[in-house]
Parts: C-alpha cells; sequence; structure tokens
C-alpha cells in the first residue's frame, strides 16, 4: 500500500484539499500539523487496509493523549464519522466525492465522512494504529467557528430551520469570551450569503440525510479522556460467563481481538454442558482463553466466582457473553490504577442500547437509541437502591475477592450487584461518591421492547429483597456522609421538578419499604443495605411534598 502524507491545520482544509489534489499516490494519509504516528503504527495500519472489505476506504487512527469520545461499532470498528487527528483516505472515494468542501474547516471531516457514506463507502477506527496529536486547541476559536460551522452543516444537509434555531439560541446564551455574541452575530450575517450554495447540494445524488446524526456531537458520545503511556503491563483478567450461546459468545470475543492493552486473559465459564469449547479453541487460537464448562449448571453467581478463582491477573473485570468493552477499556482501566496505586475497584460510565433478539443461531439483534449512561453520583446509598455499577463497568484486584468474597451464589438475579456493593463500601477508591472514569467503555444492551422490559424488572425485583435484607451487609458510617446523602437526593427531587419529570419518576418507584432512619450524626453508625434503601425513599417522599 502506498500513501502521501498530507500535514493540515484544522484551520485552514483548503490547503489540505489542494495538497490531496494534486498527490499521485492511491492513499492520502491527512495528519494533524504536530502530530505524529507512533513507531509501528504505519504497518499496523497497513494492516486494518488489507483485512478490510474494498467498500472500507477511510481508517481513522487512535490519538494521544486525548482520545475521540465517539461511539465506535466494539466489534467491526464501523464509525460514523472520522476524527482528524489522523486519517487514511483512498484517494479515488475522496475525489469521487468532491475531497473537502471549502465551507468547512473543523467539521470538514464530518461532512466528507458523511458523503462517503452516501456514496456507499463505509469508515473505520484503527485503534491498533496510533498517532499524537500536540497541537494545542484554539477554545475561543474553536467554540466560535464549531457553532458557525454546524449552522452550516445543517443547512447542507436538510436541517436548515432547526440550525438556525439553535444558532439563535446560541446569540442569547453563548460562552463567556469576549466579544464572542458580537463575533457570532456577524457570522450569522454572513451565512445568508452561502445558503444557495450549500442547498445545491441537497440535489446531488450524495445527499443522504439518512446518514447524518445532528445529536450534540454528531453521534452516541462516550465522552473523552487523557490517557498516559501505561509503563507497567500487569495481567488482566477477563471473565466471561456463558450458556449455550455459542454464536452469542463469538460475537462478545471478536470484540477483544480489539484492545489496545494485550497482556490479558479470558477466562470463559459455561455454565452446563461445554457447547462452545470447540469454537473458542478453533476459532480464536490467537487469543489468551482459560475455557472452563461447569458440567452440570451451577448458577450465575457461582459460575461468576469459579472465573475469578480461576483468574490468574492482579485485576479482575466481566464481560457477559452479550456485552461488549470498546477497545480502549482494559487500557483506560489499567491507566487509572497505575495513577492511583492505593485503590482496589475502579468503575467506568457505560454506553447503553436498546434490542431486540432476532435468533440466536445465527446470532442476530437489532440495535436502538445507543446512550450513555454517566452517573453524577454513585454514593454508598445509590449502590442500595439499585446497582449502579453494570457488569462490565468496573475493574478490581484479584485480592477483593479474598478478602470480601464474590457474588452470592443463592440468587437467580442481583448477584454482582451484591458482589460492587461490598466491593465499594469496603474497598478503597479514587472518588468515594462518584464514577472514576467519566468515559463510557463498554455497551451492553436493555430489552427494545417494552413488555419484555417490563418481565424482566418484575423478575429482578425478587432478587432485589432477597439481596439488599441479606443481614451480612452491614456497613459503618459517619453521621456526615449521611447527611450528603440527604443533600444528593435533595438535589435529584429539585432537578426532577425543574425540568418536570418529578410525576412521572414518583409514579415508577417501586420501593421496598419506607422507613425514616435514626442516626448518629456526630459518630459512626452500623447500618445495613435495608435501613439505607428504606430511608432512600422516605427521603424521596418528604422532599416531594
Amino acid at each position: 500500500m502506498k500513501y502521501e502524507v498530507i500535514y493540515f491545520s484544522k484551520y485552514n482544509m483548503s490547503a489540505a484539499k489542494q495538497a490531496a489534489g494534486k498527490a499521485g499516490a492511491d492513499w492520502l494519509l491527512f495528519v494533524q500539523q504536530g502530530g505524529a504516528l507512533t513507531d509501528d503504527s504505519p504497518v499496523r495500519l497497513e494492516k486494518y487496509v488489507a483485512m478490510a472489505d474494498e467498500k472500507t476506504v477511510a481508517f481513522e487512527l487512535h490519538t494521544e493523549p486525548v482520545a475521540t469520545g465517539r461511539h465506535t461499532d466494539p466489534v467491526t470498528l464501523e464509525i460514523m464519522w472520522a476524527d482528524p487527528g489522523a486519517v487514511l483516505i483512498k484517494r479515488s472515494a475522496f475525489m469521487q466525492v468532491g475531497g473537502f468542501d471549502p465551507a468547512f474547516n473543523l467539521l470538514a471531516f464530518i461532512d466528507l465522512s458523511w458523503r462517503l457514506r452516501s456514496a456507499g463507502y463505509t469508515l473505520q477506527a484503527c485503534p491498533l494504529a496510533a498517532v499524537k496529536v500536540n497541537e494545542v486547541p484554539d477554545e475561543r476559536y474553536e467554540y466560535i467557528y464549531s457553532e458557525y460551522e454546524r449552522l452550516l452543516l445543517g443547512i447542507k444537509w436538510g436541517r436548515g430551520a432547526q440550525a438556525r434555531a439553535e444558532f439563535e439560541q446560541t446569540l442569547k446564551a453563548p460562552r463567556h469570551f469576549d466579544g464572542v455574541r458580537k463575533e457570532l452575530a456577524k457570522l450569522y450575517a454572513q451565512h445568508f450569503l452561502k445558503t444557495a450554495t450549500l442547498k445545491k447540494f441537497r440535489k446531488t445524488e450524495l445527499f443522504n440525510p439518512l446518514v447524518c446524526d445532528f445529536s450534540r456531537h454528531y453521534g452516541p458520545w462516550r465522552g473523552q479522556s487523557e490517557m498516559m503511556r501505561i509503563r507497567v503491563e500487569p495481567l488482566v483478567s477477563v471473565v466471561i460467563r456463558t450458556h449455550k450461546r455459542k454464536e452469542v459468545l463469538r460475537r462478545t470475543l471478536m470484540c477483544l481481538r480489539n484492545q489496545i492493552y494485550k497482556n490479558f486473559e479470558i477466562v470463559i465459564v459455561e455454565d452446563g454442558e461445554n457447547t462452545a469449547e470447540e469454537m473458542v479453541k478453533t476459532d480464536f487460537a490467537d487469543l489468551n482463553i482459560n475455557y472452563y464448562a461447569t458440567g452440570k449448571n451451577v448458577g450465575r453467581g457461582r459460575a461468576g466466582n469459579i472465573g475469578i478463582e480461576r483468574a490468574k491477573g492482579q485485576f479482575v473485570s466481566f464481560l457477559d457473553d452479550d456485552d461488549f468493552y470498546y477497545a480502549d477499556h482494559i487500557s483506560s482501566f489499567v491507566d487509572f490504577f497505575e495513577k492511583n496505586p492505593q485503590i482496589d475497584l475502579a468503575v467506568s460510565g457505560g454506553m447503553a442500547y436498546k434490542t431486540d433478539i432476532l435468533s440466536l443461531d445465527p446470532y442476530q439483534f437489532t440495535v436502538e437509541e445507543t446512550y450513555p449512561i454517566l452517573f453524577d453520583h454513585i454514593t454508598l446509598m445509590d449502590m442500595c437502591v439499585r446497582c449502579r455499577v453494570p457488569m462490565p463497568c468496573g475493574m478490581f484486584r484479584r485480592e477483593m475477592y479474598n478478602k470480601f468474597g464474590g457474588m452470592h451464589e443463592a440468587i437467580g438475579g442481583d448477584e454482582d450487584w451484591h458482589m460492587w456493593l461490598k466491593y465499594m463500601a469496603w474497598g478503597n477508591r479514587a472518588n468515594k461518591n462518584g464514577d472514576d472514569i467519566h468515559r463510557s467503555l463498554s455497551l451492553f444492551g436493555y430489552p427494545a421492547n417494552e413488555q419484555a422490559a417490563q418481565k424482566r424488572e418484575d423478575a429482578y425485583r425478587v432478587f432485589d429483597r432477597i439481596m439488599l435484607y441479606d443481614e451480612s451487609l452491614v456497613f459503618d458510617v459517619h453521621g456526615s456522609e449521611i447527611r450528603q446523602w440527604e443533600e444528593y437526593v435533595k438535589a435529584d427531587i429539585n432537578h426532577l421538578k425543574n425540568i418536570g419529570q418529578l410525576s412521572q419518576f414518583l409514579v415508577n418507584l417501586k420501593p421496598l419499604d419506607v422507613a425514616k432512619l435514626e442516626y448518629n450524626p456526630d459518630g459512626e453508625n452500623k447500618i445495613s443495605a435495608r435501613q439505607i434503601n428504606n430511608y432512600y425513599y422516605w427521603l424521596v417522599e418528604e422532599y416531594s411534598k
């Protein structure tokens, strides 16, 4: 594969378009000014291109130290638009769709990506090929012109009225940069001169509004984070429980091939007969997999604990057989543990999607409404009301299992909630009242069908009572911490009132019990999970009056 490198400034894309027009190579590698590919990235990039089909014409490199926050399909690595840190594009496809539109600088790659997808092409992320970007952003310029180009993008792609309304709202309450309202108003007046030219695009065969997403980040947003180069690479154990779902498991294992971090093992525990063993050994021989079948059904909790017991890693994380890790999942957690060597447990956000399972073999499912799950606070009270750690959203030191035990083995649901609650209450954490990595690092599904979702919730309520009324779950809590819980609940209720959603929230509440908590405000209190759960609902009733 021969490519020509074009260094560009995202503040002047016309120069990049001119350079692309003069290039003679079959592929164009656009690299942001000041950016440098890591040593092994060219070889890895060539491998991605070699493995892709002919319809894939754009390959986005992983950006260091701040990675894009855009959602990527964790299995296929397909993306909706390419982030402009460094992107390899097939020259013929680039020229076919007209290259960069001179109307855009900051959003030039989004507009180009949409035209490529409209032409039937696909775009792919390349997490193992990386570029270091050192350009210091001009925050004022980027704020003003990203808002302005968002307006132009809306006009070009058929949502002019909405785009103008959004821009006018920005004019009323812009960010606090000197002279920003005056400059935005000037650009708003100028945009009318470009409207006719932008609208002409809608008459071309490349106009396909179905490829567009005009949410705030032009698609589902995981959140950005800065990650340093990991100096020490401890072994991480990824535990997967499965049961007679070979093809479901296959897709999940495929996402682990995309991990940036490589020093990990996969511990698969099949609850029952070894239906997936041959597939695992034949099709995933390239991965470090420790497969074990229990022979007879032992239950979800026991299967999870067997996985931890068989784990050889210093750190353990879980991945259900129908969930997925993003490529930076393990690396982000290990990076956090390296920065915080005193902690036992770390929690991240997650990305959810609504789904209906069409068949298990072959594995087919729908994907609807992908959205982030990020919490403003995760206190002990929050954890005693509902588990705020989805299965793949935590990583812990293996020794935690020896100290506090693992999953609840006597119930058919909430077995992991029992484990997370103990670890978060008794382990050392960097952020006692919130998540540690405010970024979605995994993807998991919920039933799209409302009846199926309700049936699932009703089934779990039986396990909720068993789990929360476990008398072993007793915590030492200072009065000041309880008062902080009360402030959080009060703030949440006031927020729901302000946005007009309190009534719906109260309708959906199904408390196990409601009881006031008597506690010593100046000292330690021994309080059970059941008491904390009941007190939460008492507080909701009080603050909702």
